[in-house]
């Protein structure tokens, strides 16, 4: 049910009911993926604050529903914390409502609370969740602690233990870079991130031995997608880059299951082994 591309208020009561009531006590059977969805429909629900009224970041000027959104999805992440459910999926879907409430105005757009589960020693989905949000406000965010957040996401890049997560930041990265060399409105001064210290920072990963290809690879094609192929603008290059355009990356179809990168269709299909021979047609061939 919605109106106008959001949903009643209704809609949203009704799913806080369900999240706060729900008793699985008598149930052999865990409810952690249920209790995952009830706030991933919660998460979409939220409306941005300007049709509601407000915006002013008071906890005592929210609305009683937007309180009890607040209150539902921190217990809850404060649950999960406690009482680890499976694979964490209830805290990841609580994260995505608390990234959706600063998104549209509800509380102050902080990036702190994820990078606290973004740390190393806790759950890796949890971490890829955490940073996964990180990564996107980047592109969404226009403030300096932008420019704080992604070079600590570089720095982790560098320094984490675990080779999954150095990938999975360069992966993210790749795809939603913070701001784009083909776009005149998000290059230059104007974006915070697009500073010499990225740059360097940026090169100097490319050029690092040590890192895995994969991620070596990856950070090329983010750097391609900030400045193209020409100097960054903070060094003395163009402000905007003509003639290069990087397609985006589209996501893997189960039908077909190809890959698209760039403007290339890669097909996902391992090549055919090689017709086995037998021990005659080989000493033919020797012959």
């Amino acid at each position: 049910m919605r109106t106008n591309g959001m949903a009643l208020q209704e809609v949203q009561c009704f799913i806080v009911d369900y999240i706060r009531y729900n008793d699985n006590s008598i149930n052999r059977y865990s409810d952690d993926h249920y209790r995952a969805s009830l706030l991933n429909a919660l998460a979409v629900c939220v409306a941005p604050v300007n049709t509601l009224g407000g915006g002013n970041y008071i906890p005592d000027a929210l609305s009683w529903e937007m309180n009890e959104v607040v209150e539902e999805t921190t217990h809850a992440l404060n649950m999960d914390t406690i009482k680890p459910s499976f694979r964490h999926v209830v805290g990841v879907a609580a994260l995505s409502v608390i990234h959706n409430l600063q998104r549209n105005g509800h509380i102050p757009s902080d990036s702190k609370i994820f990078w606290v589960f973004a740390a190393p020693k806790l759950c890796v989905n949890m971490r890829k969740a955490a940073l996964h949000i990180i990564v996107e406000r980047l592109s969404l965010s226009r403030k300096k602690q932008s420019t704080n957040d992604l070079m600590r996401l570089l720095t982790m890049l560098a320094q984490d233990t675990d080779p999954a997560i150095r990938l999975h930041i360069a992966t993210l990265l790749a795809l939603m870079p913070p701001f784009s060399a083909h776009e005149c409105t998000d290059t230059g001064p104007t974006n915070p991130c697009n500073t010499v210290q990225i740059a360097d920072e940026l090169w100097s990963l490319m050029s690092r031995t040590t890192l895995e290809t994969r991620v070596r690879m990856l950070l090329m094609d983010l750097y391609f997608s900030l400045y193209g192929m020409a100097t960054p603008f903070v060094k003395g290059g163009p402000a905007m880059i003509s003639g290069h355009q990087r397609a985006k990356r589209r996501p893997c179809d189960s039908k077909s299951n190809t890959l698209g990168w760039h403007n290339e269709i890669l097909d996902g299909e391992q090549p055919p082994s090689p017709e086995s021979r037998t021990f005659s047609e080989d000493i033919d061939m020797l012959q």
